[in-house]
C-alpha cells in the first residue's frame, strides 16, 4: 500500500465499477493495453486499488467474471410495418364512421373498432430487446404495455434460427412450437428454458445469438 492512501469504505458494486476499466486493460490483448488510462487511474493509490498487479483479490476469477458481466450490455430496436396497415384500418373506420353519422348504433361499432386498431397500432410498432442484469426484456411500443422478462438462469439453449409463417408476428403460441415475441422479419433467436421453449423475433439474430450465448455462460458459471 502507499503513504497516505486514503481509506475506501465502498460497496462492492461501487469497488467493481471504479475496477471495472484496469480488469478490462489487463484481461485484453497487448495492443488494447497501448490506449492511454484515464487521468483518474493515473494517480498512484487508486491505480494500485484497481490494479491485479497491487491487488491479488482482483486476479480472482470470480471478480474477472464479475468485471465482464458489468462491461456486457445489449439494447437493440427492430421497428416493424404491420401498424401501418392497423393505422390504415383506422382511419377507414374513422371515415365509415362520419359517413354513417345517421346511424348511432353503427357509429358507435366503428368508432371503437378504430379504437382498437390504433391501440394496437401503438402497442406493437416496435420491439425492443434490452439487457437487464439477470434477465432479458422485450418491450414493444411505442406504447409501452406489453413486457417479457426471461432470466438467463433459466436459459439452457440459444441457437439463432428462422420465424415460420405458422408462428406469426407478434405474440403467438403455437402447440408444439412454444412462444413466439416477434415484430417484423423472419430472424429469430429460439430460446430453450427447459421443455419451454421461445422464439424472440429480431433483426440482429446473430448479436444476440451471440450476446445470450456469453451472457447465459457467464451466468451459470456465477451460480
Amino acid at each position: 500500500m502507499f503513504a497516505g492512501e486514503p481509506e475506501v469504505d465502498s460497496p462492492p458494486s461501487r469497488f467493481l465499477a471504479q475496477c471495472a476499466p484496469s480488469i478490462w486493460a489487463t484481461s485484453t490483448p497487448r495492443r488494447s493495453r497501448a490506449i492511454a488510462p484515464s487521468k483518474s487511474l493515473r494517480v498512484p493509490w487508486l491505480h494500485a486499488q484497481c490494479s491485479p498487479r497491487f491487488n491479488p483479490c482482483l486476479r480472482s476469477p470470480a471478480i474477472l467474471r464479475l468485471s465482464t458481466i458489468a462491461l456486457m450490455a445489449y439494447n437493440h430496436t427492430q421497428y416493424g410495418r404491420w401498424h401501418y396497415l392497423l393505422f390504415a384500418f383506422t382511419v377507414a373506420f374513422l371515415v365509415g364512421a362520419f359517413l354513417a353519422r345517421t346511424v348511432p348504433s353503427l357509429v358507435i361499432i366503428l368508432l371503437l373498432s378504430a379504437a382498437i386498431f390504433a391501440l394496437c397500432g401503438l402497442i406493437f410498432g416496435s420491439l425492443t430487446i434490452r439487457d437487464e442484469g439477470d434477465h432479458l426484456a422485450l418491450c414493444y411500443g411505442p406504447l409501452p404495455v406489453i413486457h417479457k422478462r426471461i432470466r438467463y438462469a433459466d436459459i439452457t439453449g440459444v441457437e439463432a434460427g428462422r420465424i415460420k409463417i405458422i408462428d406469426g408476428w407478434g405474440i403467438h403460441y403455437i402447440p408444439g412450437r412454444g412462444w413466439t415475441y416477434n415484430i417484423w422479419g423472419f430472424g429469430c433467436v429460439k430460446l430453450t428454458l427447459g421443455h419451454k421453449i421461445i422464439r424472440v423475433g429480431t433483426d440482429d439474430a446473430e448479436g444476440l445469438a451471440k450476446f445470450l450465448g456469453e451472457k447465459t455462460r457467464i451466468s451459470q458459471e456465477t451460480n
